[in-house]
């Protein structure tokens, strides 16, 4: 949609105090933005709400309960004296840390939270960086020990954290809304694309890896921080993981091994949108970038 190019990014007056929400996609830096965040001295919040949500008195008829609850809870802990930068969002990401002596994921369910397609709210901006989606999915993978039987073989069953949103056009989930997220895997259509695209165009600062230096440093300004700089972090990375790959057999089978013609051919398939979307990010990132210059 030509349309969704022209969308400039919101001038909202942003200081160093006030919060912005990033969604952080898995393997897409995410943890590198932190580390550097935190260098400045900011905490991070993940974005975790009650199931049941009671609609605010100061809430109007247009806002989402969401976005007034959270506009609630900032403002008390700002009475109370606690100052919150960061919301962060991890679609998908139900593993909190690996229990390295019994090879376990161990972790717990992380609320959804802002349901991005329709929980847009105007008093934060918000963030987020994509990568190359089968740079993403091979560093996923790599990550978390899954080989490409686990990750693309029809039949198989699956460990609970190998989640079909993770390995079908993660991206378009994200970004798509709820139907998108919960459509069973091959489900997703053009129409999901085109509200992933419109989702994505609201962002403020839109950044991708391969060009993050550059981005970081015009955009970051867009979220109160005028001057960022990225120092980037391996920890966790991909570099790390394949680090680990060359001298630890268990690492190899995910991070090493190759795939069969078959396997690649699903691979690819299977992030046909993602890669869609992932372009169009790379040409809003550079609109955003160039802008801000």
């Amino acid at each position: 949609d030509p349309e969704l190019l022209q969308v400039p990014p919101r001038r909202l007056a942003y200081t160093a105090e006030k919060p912005f929400v990033f969604l952080h996609l898995s393997k897409c830096a995410g943890m590198s933005m932190i580390h550097d965040l935190a260098y400045m001295g900011y905490t991070h919040y993940s974005v975790k709400l009650p199931s049941t949500l009671s609609t605010a008195a100061s809430c109007d008829s247009g806002s989402s309960p969401k976005c007034c609850w959270w506009g609630e809870r900032l403002a008390n802990l700002s009475a109370s004296g606690s100052s919150v930068k960061i919301l962060q969002q991890e679609p998908g990401n139900e593993v909190q840390w690996i229990d390295e002596s019994q090879l376990n994921h161990v972790g717990h369910t992380i609320d959804p939270g802002f349901e991005m397609a329709t929980d847009f709210c105007a008093d934060f901006a918000y963030l987020t960086v994509l990568r190359h989606p089968i740079e993403r999915v091979h560093s996923h993978m790599c990550h978390i020990g899954a080989n490409f039987v686990m990750w693309q073989e029809p039949h198989v069953n699956r460990p609970g954290h190998v989640k079909t949103q993770l390995r079908d056009n993660y991206y378009v989930r994200a970004f798509g809304g709820a139907a998108a997220w919960n459509a069973p895997e091959g489900g997703l259509r053009r129409q999901d694309l085109l509200t992933a695209a419109r989702t994505l165009s609201r962002f403020d600062v839109v950044m991708t890896v391969d060009s993050i230096v550059a981005d970081a440093a015009a955009q970051m300004g867009r979220v109160g921080l005028p001057g960022f700089q990225w120092r980037h972090s391996f920890d966790g990375s991909r570099a790390d993981n394949l680090k680990r790959a060359g001298s630890e057999a268990r690492w190899r089978r995910s991070c090493q091994e190759r795939p069969t013609h078959a396997q690649l051919g699903r691979l690819v398939a299977a992030c046909s949108l993602d890669a869609v979307l992932y372009e169009f990010a790379r040409v809003l990132s550079a609109r955003r970038t160039a802008s801000a210059n």
